[in-house]
């Protein structure tokens, strides 16, 4: 039976790893540049044709919590819209 990591079965000197190759640090593939990590890729007529889908989304939850007298579905209405807006996006 296993008591440590520092200990073999065999009975053998030495630890589980003892054999393990060392590993070197290999730099990410991604560049330093902050703006080239955070692009999708959505253009920007993409973009402007999902905030413009997200904003008749929130006038909808507007008049739909209006109508309803209920602040919980504006709420509810408020979040879907912004997951559709996100997916839109490309997030």
């Amino acid at each position: 039976m296993l008591k440590s990591f520092g200990d073999t079965d065999g009975g053998e000197g030495g630890s589980l790893l003892s054999d393990a190759q060392p590993f070197q640090y290999q730099p990410n593939a991604l560049s330093d540049d902050v703006t080239e990590l955070a692009a999708r890729g959505v253009s920007e007529a993409q973009e402007a044709e999902c905030f413009a889908e997200y904003d008749i989304d929130m006038e909808m939850c507007s008049a739909g919590g209006a109508m309803y007298k209920s602040p919980a579905y504006y709420l509810e209405c408020k979040a879907r819209a912004f997951q559709k807006y996100q997916q839109c996006r490309g997030y």
